[in-house]
């Protein structure tokens, strides 16, 4: 018999009882020592483990190694492809990779942010000019110190320098911060508890598509660090891809062994695109019952009002039967609902995936008004009454961006044989304005996406395949560099650890200097990336043969290896790593463990301790000056509170003036013992006292983490 398992429930993301999300999704992928014949999942969670497989040594992050070891030929066979394929043609999966650095541009976010919502700017059109006046007032501002960022320089890599990464990057925050700006919530994102810890709130990308919540993706390029600031939510730090895979690659190492393709391909064009890519061939599966659908013809209603009495009219010529109505956003359904409730009863709402829609059986009279949650893959069962009666009615609330979510959506009713129609409902509105029917604006819906699908082909996959190409280029030096740290002998796997981290850290920052150049590959050619990588693999194959620095170049990567040393009392490079640290003053706080060690090192040595008392006040200084800062940034979130309140929106616990106040706490505990008790070590588990904190564990953990740039 076939064994049959999956990688993509709760247990997959969290783990259970003792056993790690790691190790129980290692046992769906193997048991009793043999690969399992069938798993089915979602495409980014085996992308998720083939990079985790494919880029760890760690032998719990091997995820696949026993099953690709023994199972010879693995094939697949891709449902919904459309969605996969098509809708997220162009989707790249990135494994986590913390850049600790870039917790010190807290500075730069919130000074754009302050900057775009100048109300002297509500009025004006977003233009190259003003960015670049807006850009150019910043860099004084950084350069006159009145924003402060590392200061850091790096051998043989500039790129990685804050003031050269800020400065590249600022046009690019500057336009996110307005798009950020003009974003609507229950739109493109949702306001929702944390999966993991249900007292904390974020900002979830919303999947219109689907209607699908992205609890775990960010959009990138500051977008949702400023939509965390617009609802005063913890602010995470930045990224940038180091380890990632694309949705095209992954299906593509499957070659000739993808089985089979399923889902809605509305055009030649949409199967003409999967053809060159995959290389397959396509044919329409016939249906097993005639088809009674029925369309009926639409309607533009002129605004939001006629809009609602037009979809409440056609539900009224519906009475005996059940009505869906497929609307394109959260806001949509929510306004919608308060609408009809005022006179219809068997209201039901589908609107977030991680709410159960239990409808075991559709009556007359039922209506149901939902996002394309209800759009893709729900069965909705009709009883005989209902179908007596003409089955159900499907209302398109909005113009779907595509031909393939029009026919899922409509493919909801007349299935299996049932009766069933449907008809378009629309707002006359945006893009819709110009048009003068449905007929119109389905017209210029299927130009778009011919248009998008072409920039897929020809600069989308592109830039996918240069990207992939050099990140294949660098998992090859990756793993040579690895063994060569190995094979010295002479480090602990916690310093090869770290080394390693900071050698991805080489990689992202290399990657987005390149960005700009790769996005117009077909001015530079391939052969310009791979002669830029041999740079690159020459400046890191040369680092690779210091004694002692290698590939750490960060203060704060200087800091964790410092307080490696440190743990195991090896003063003398402990404080080696922290002078390093110490040499931006952004990261002057480090003084403090540079004079704790040499007392430490040698606590009978007189001018260790004549020096001890100048480390503390470089320490002060520096503590100081964030101080000063967190005070200033605290009075954002009040502002944006206040803007909320003003226009009548319901107010969020205030969670960034929250992460504010807890660095306070740290900080302030840091300054205090310095300046009362000079000489003193701090004692972490005084900490305790911090009511942000649960216990002396957390708060020593807590205050360490805060001393490496860990703390969100």
């Amino acid at each position: 018999h076939l064994t049959v398992s999956n990688n993509c429930d709760i247990d997959c993301e969290k783990g259970v009882n003792q056993i790690s999300a790691e190790e129980v999704r290692q046992g769906r992928y193997c048991r009793e020592n043999r690969p399992v014949d069938i798993i089915y999942g979602e495409a980014g969670c085996f992308e998720r483990d083939i990079l985790l497989t494919e880029f760890n040594s760690d032998p719990k992050k091997n995820i696949l190694g026993q099953r690709t070891q023994q199972s010879a030929t693995t094939s697949v066979l891709i449902d919904e492809v459309d969605s996969m394929l098509l809708d997220k043609s162009s989707m790249v999966l990135y494994l986590s990779h913390d850049i600790d650095t870039l917790r010190s541009l807290e500075q730069v976010f919130v000074a754009i942010w302050q900057m775009v919502n100048n109300p002297e700017l509500d009025d004006q059109s977003i233009s190259d000019d003003m960015i670049i006046e807006m850009r150019e007032e910043l860099l004084n501002q950084m350069k006159d110190g009145r924003i402060k960022i590392p200061q850091y320089t790096a051998d043989h890599c500039k790129y990685m320098e804050m003031s050269a990464f800020v400065t590249r990057r600022l046009p690019i925050w500057i336009k996110s911060a307005f798009e950020a700006k003009h974003m609507r919530e229950n739109d493109q994102y949702v306001i929702r508890n944390n999966i993991e810890n249900s007292n904390q709130i974020d900002v979830v990308i919303m999947d219109k598509g689907t209607g699908v919540e992205q609890a775990s993706s960010h959009w990138s390029n500051g977008v949702h660090q400023f939509l965390q600031l617009k609802h005063t939510r913890r602010l995470s730090p930045e990224s940038l891809k180091a380890i990632f895979i694309s949705n095209v690659s992954y299906f593509k190492r499957y070659g000739q062994n993808i089985l089979g393709m399923t889902g809605s391909l509305g055009s030649k064009v949409e199967q003409e695109t999967l053809r060159q890519v995959f290389n397959v061939s396509f044919f329409d599966l016939p249906k097993a019952n005639p088809e009674l659908f029925q369309m009926e013809e639409g309607k533009l209603s002129q605004d939001e009002s006629s809009w609602f009495k037009d979809i409440e009219s056609s539900i009224n010529k519906q009475k005996k039967r059940a009505t869906l109505v497929i609307c394109e956003n959260v806001h949509d359904v929510e306004q919608l609902e308060k609408y009809l409730n005022q006179k219809h009863k068997n209201i039901h709402v589908y609107k977030s995936s991680y709410q159960p829609f239990n409808i075991d059986e559709l009556n007359p009279g039922d209506i149901i008004i939902a996002t394309n949650l209800a759009g893709r893959g729900t069965d909705l069962k009709t009883s005989k009454a209902l179908e007596d009666n003409g089955g159900l009615h499907v209302i398109m609330g909005y113009m779907p961006e595509n031909i393939r979510i029009e026919i899922q959506g409509f493919g909801r009713t007349a299935r299996n044989g049932n009766k069933g129609t449907g008809e378009f409902i629309v707002q006359n509105k945006g893009t819709c304005a110009i048009a003068h029917s449905i007929q119109d604006l389905k017209q210029y819906r299927d130009i778009l996406e011919q248009e998008r699908l072409a920039r897929f082909m020809t600069h989308d996959l592109q830039k996918i395949k240069i990207e992939e190409s050099l990140f294949a280029s660098f998992k090859t030096l990756y793993q040579t560099i690895k063994y060569k740290l190995k094979k010295e002998g002479a480090h602990d796997n916690k310093y090869i650890e770290l080394q390693l981290n900071s050698l991805k850290n080489w990689w992202a920052f290399w990657l987005d200097e390149m960005s700009a150049s790769i996005e117009m590959f077909d001015v530079y050619g391939e052969q310009y990336f791979a002669d830029r990588f041999e740079a690159f693999k020459a400046q890191v194959n040369q680092s690779a043969n210091d004694k002692f620095d290698k590939f750490i170049r960060e203060p704060i990567e200087w800091i964790k290896l410092g307080t490696h040393y440190a743990d195991q009392e090896s003063w003398h490079n402990a404080v080696k790593c922290f002078e390093k640290a110490a040499a931006d003053p952004y990261y002057g706080f480090v003084n403090y463990f540079i004079a704790a060690c040499k007392l430490n090192r040698d606590d009978k040595n007189l001018e260790n301790k004549k020096n001890f008392k100048k480390h503390l006040k470089l320490a002060a200084k520096s503590i100081e000056e964030h101080v000063s800062f967190l005070m200033q940034a605290g009075q954002i979130p009040f502002s944006i509170s206040e803007i909320a309140r003003k226009n009548g929106e319901a107010g969020l616990s205030n969670e960034y003036n929250q992460q504010l106040k807890e660095r306070l706490e740290i900080l302030n505990f840091f300054s205090s013992s310095i300046t009362q008790s000079i000489g003193s070590e701090i004692n972490l588990k005084d900490l305790a006292n911090n009511h942000f904190l649960k216990d002396s564990n957390d708060s020593e953990s807590y205050a360490r983490k805060w001393c490496m740039g860990k703390i969100n």
